[in-house]
């Protein structure tokens, strides 16, 4: 029993010493929709910010201070939604692209839900939600407007691809450009859609859906969709859905987004932040010991290398005869003999008798590493590596320099970009939170 209640307070500590070291990470979104700011009174939840929790959603671990960043930059989105709808935002051609459609979307779903309406009311049908019901409805709503309209099928094509009886899709595009890949299997008005069209589709099916193109409707489900599109956003222009309030209405809502995805490409834009060749030289000189202005330590270096297998027969292959082999010779090195006389000896393949040139900290793995610690004349220990030992010693180093302005001028200019941006976006956080009442009820 002893041992027990020993095993459980074991068990206590090594969970609570897990929570505590995690305890400033917390699994976002969280369960509980709560509030985590206001907006003039409105509350800003967690789940507008960091999505809805599902227990299908894969969550992340974020710090307090992450977490507090994603919100407030959440809310400062909301606040430009409303900032950003003047003129030189709404007057745009981009705007007005958007909104165009937009509002054809908004449209047609309005009036596929109206004609629903109309079914459930006329004929009292209770369709309680059952989307494959109401889907069903609709697939008749649309095959009698494409017979009021016009849309034309080639039975006789979509009826010969339906008999072909290949199951692997590359292979089943390839024959439909045998029928003719120009050939029209749809056609309204001024719009079609060609056999190209469909191999294009199918060659993206998986093969357990092949044996679904035996039926003409999949496949006309398959390519037919921007016509029937095209058709009810006809239909819902002739019945004056795009003038409808409620369409209006939807339709700007939801460009509220756009609004403010551009209002703060307006703001943001390189070229409003355009900085000075004076500011530019100030941050040249401020961050001269800075890694990214400065080029990369180079060490010019000579190298005896062997290689070893373990797994061949021979005796002299073996991987700690090499290793005495050429301890030895370090060791003699380092009593007074040439380096560079093994070095020519012992040469890497590929290389000028053992002589690397001048090689960065990154460069050939364990060999960059060991040269980056040594000093000018210094000889290494032993470097083992996969299949090889080397010793290595360095005759010349290249210490970083700072680059000439003209050469890192660029690179400058866009931190000093990024830095005006993040005092710009600071400043209108200070200001836009106290115009809109922001209130941060997070623990911070």
């Amino acid at each position: 029993m002893v041992r027990f209640f020993t095993i459980l307070i074991l068990l206590f500590f090594i969970v609570n010493s897990y929570a505590s070291k995690d305890s400033t990470l917390v699994l976002t979104p969280g369960y509980e929709n709560i509030v985590l700011a206001k907006i003039d009174d409105r509350d800003v939840k967690e789940f507008d910010v960091f999505g809805v929790y599902s227990l299908n959603k894969l969550r992340s671990k974020m710090s307090n201070s992450k977490r507090a960043g994603k919100i407030q930059d959440h809310i400062l989105n909301v606040i430009f939604q409303t900032e950003g709808n003047i003129a030189e935002v709404i007057n745009t051609e981009g705007y007005k692209r958007a909104y165009k459609q937009l509002s054809k979307k908004v449209a047609v779903d309005l009036f596929r839900e109206d004609i629903v309406e109309t079914k459930v009311k006329k004929d009292k049908i209770d369709f309680n939600g059952n989307n494959k019901d109401i889907n069903r409805f609709i697939l008749k709503v649309l095959d009698s407007l494409k017979t009021v309209y016009n849309v034309n099928y080639n039975e006789e094509l979509f009826g010969r691809i339906s008999k072909i009886n290949i199951s692997d899709p590359l292979k089943f595009a390839d024959s439909l450009f045998v029928l003719g890949a120009k050939e029209e299997l749809i056609t309204y008005k001024d719009q079609k859609v060609i056999i190209k069209d469909l191999a294009i589709v199918v060659k993206q099916l998986k093969p357990y859906h092949m044996s679904n193109l035996k039926k003409v409707s999949v496949i006309k489900s398959l390519i037919d969709g921007k016509i029937l599109n095209e058709l009810l956003v006809e239909v819902a222009g002739s019945k004056g859905y795009f003038e409808d309030e409620r369409v209006v209405a939807k339709t700007i809502d939801q460009m509220k987004y756009f609004v403010s995805s551009e209002y703060k490409k307006r703001l943001f834009s390189p070229s409003n932040l355009k900085p000075s060749k004076d500011e530019l030289i100030d941050y040249y000189i401020e961050h001269k010991d800075a890694a990214e202005l400065k080029t990369i330590k180079k060490m010019w270096t000579y190298e005896i290398f062997k290689t070893y297998d373990n797994n061949d027969d021979m005796d002299s292959n073996d991987k700690i005869k090499m290793a005495l082999e050429l301890e030895n010779i370090r060791q003699k090195i380092i009593a007074g003999e040439s380096f560079e006389k093994y070095a020519k000896f012992y040469a890497r393949p590929n290389t000028r008798d053992g002589e690397l040139g001048y090689i960065y900290r990154t460069d050939h793995a364990m060999i960059g590493q060991t040269a980056d610690l040594l000093k000018v004349n210094e000889i290494s220990e032993l470097i083992i590596q996969k299949k090889a030992i080397s010793v290595i010693k360095i005759t010349e180093i290249k210490e970083p320099q700072l680059y000439k302005f003209d050469y890192v001028e660029e690179i400058i200019k866009n931190r000093v970009i990024d830095l005006k941006r993040d005092k710009l976006k600071d400043e209108l956080r200070r200001k836009l939170f106290k115009k809109y009442k922001v209130e941060l009820l997070y623990a911070q």
